[in-house]
């Protein structure tokens, strides 16, 4: 078996991970199992970050959603409620507007976005 000195870029903790023997010497085999087990960590580490992000954008398109229906509510209760008045009905068109261009927002952005973060 063959011995080598301990290389700075290897730390306790990552041989304590991969079995090896914290002294002065680390058998061969053990740097090349630390270096496969790095690798396997890393990969699914950015796996995990990836899922996260498609996630968080659905979290995000959803919110942009539910406020557009919610500005859409809005604009529908105050042209029903105060359909007598003169300024309240343009305000309940406008918040019908800007609810409809949230609603729009949210369904065809998030394809887009999901698309953009798989490819990196």
């Amino acid at each position: 078996m063959l011995i080598f000195k301990r290389s700075k870029n290897l730390n306790r903790r990552t041989l304590a991970r991969s079995g090896a023997r914290l002294s002065r010497e680390i058998p061969c085999k053990h740097i090349i199992m630390a270096g496969n087990r790095l690798n396997q960590v890393n990969e699914a580490l950015i796996g995990l970050a990836k899922e996260r992000t498609i996630l968080a954008n659905e979290r995000n398109s959803l919110a942009y959603i539910r406020t557009g229906f919610s500005a859409f509510v809005l604009g529908i209760a105050a042209l029903k409620l105060f359909e007598d008045d003169t300024l309240l009905p343009h305000l309940g068109w406008t918040a019908i507007g800007i609810g409809m261009v949230f609603i729009i927002l949210g369904v065809v952005y998030y394809p887009i976005r999901k698309e953009r973060i798989k490819t990196y």
